[in-house]
């Protein structure tokens, strides 16, 4: 009568520590990813801003040029 409440238990509690190894290992992995993404996303943005600066200025001396 015992034996399935405590087969169950203890696949359970493996499980667990199953699952606490595991998220301890890819913890680091996903953090590592997220956070290379987060730097490719700022520095493609800084490009983008810098290009639309670029457009801006080299527009604004053509409009002058033209009305000089």
């Amino acid at each position: 009568m015992w034996k399935p409440i405590l087969t169950v238990a203890a696949v359970g509690v493996g499980g667990f520590v199953l699952w606490q190894l595991v998220w301890a290992v890819l913890m680091p992995v996903v953090g590592g990813i997220l956070g290379f993404l987060l730097a490719a996303l700022k520095v493609g943005l800084l490009i983008l801003l810098a290009y639309w600066i670029y457009r801006v200025v080299t527009n604004n001396k053509k409009q002058q040029n033209a009305e000089g």
